[in-house]
């Protein structure tokens, strides 16, 4: 058939062939020719071996089996030369970026996205690239969480991702040793994804203007929000007084 992607024999329409740019790939979207009210995305990534082999595994995974709002991919042709295209669920609504919402609201997609990340935690996988721009948010407060390329896993046989993640997401041992993503780094990155949601700002907003000052200020082992808002609970006064 003319006009159609074949993906592991899943048979699909393109929709928008400009859907969207990854950081390792471009984005289509894509609808089921059987029925078209079903939304799909289809990635293409660069082939390599150690890309076919990561795709694989995360194929294997089959994500949104755990949960419907990991969208990682459920097929994928890896036999070609060229290219990787594999095939995911369509997320449809707002980035973190681009969403507003009132701070109950907020409070409900943090506990959402933890569900989620103990769900991927109990498999032993790492997202590496938790940031705003992977977070969807549907007009009815749903969170899914999405671009899950740059993932690890606890199967040494898995080759190791190509990216640390994005910078201001950045756990101190990634930041400052460049090792790889990992469960921990994850819980790392959510905890400064759960400041954003709730403050609608970075931690280090105001007190990071070149990627230096960054690295220096989320590697300080003192939450940033620590030194922005003194706390009372936090003084030596106060700690003194609670001991005695």
């Amino acid at each position: 058939m003319a006009n159609t992607y074949d993906v592991d024999s899943i048979i699909l329409n393109p929709i928008n062939s400009m859907f969207g740019q990854g950081g390792q790939g471009r984005v289509e979207q894509v609808a089921l020719t059987s029925d078209p009210k079903i939304g799909l995305v289809l990635k293409r990534l660069p082939m390599t071996p150690e890309a076919k082999e990561r795709t694989k595994a995360l194929v294997k995974f089959c994500l949104p089996l755990l949960s419907p709002f990991l969208a990682g991919p459920i097929a994928a042709n890896l036999d070609g030369h060229d290219e990787i295209v594999h095939l995911a669920s369509l997320a449809t609504g707002n980035d973190l970026e681009n969403d507003n919402r009132t701070f109950p609201e907020n409070m409900e997609i943090n506990l959402h996205l933890a569900c989620l990340f103990t769900i991927l935690e109990e498999h032993g996988i790492a997202h590496g690239d938790i940031a705003p721009s992977n977070i969807i948010i549907t007009a009815d407060g749903s969170v899914y969480l999405i671009d899950f390329d740059n993932f690890t896993c606890a199967d040494t046989s898995v080759p190791a991702p190509t990216m640390a993640g994005q910078a201001m997401m950045l756990a101190p041992e990634i930041r400052l040793d460049k090792q790889v993503p990992t469960i921990e780094s994850d819980r790392f990155a959510f905890s400064i994804l759960f400041n954003m949601i709730l403050l609608r700002r970075h931690p280090a907003d105001g007190q990071a203007q070149v990627p230096s000052d960054m690295d220096l200020v989320m590697t300080s082992r003192i939450w940033p929000e620590r030194i922005r808002v003194p706390c009372g609970c936090f003084s030596q006064q106060a700690n003194s007084q609670r001991l005695r």
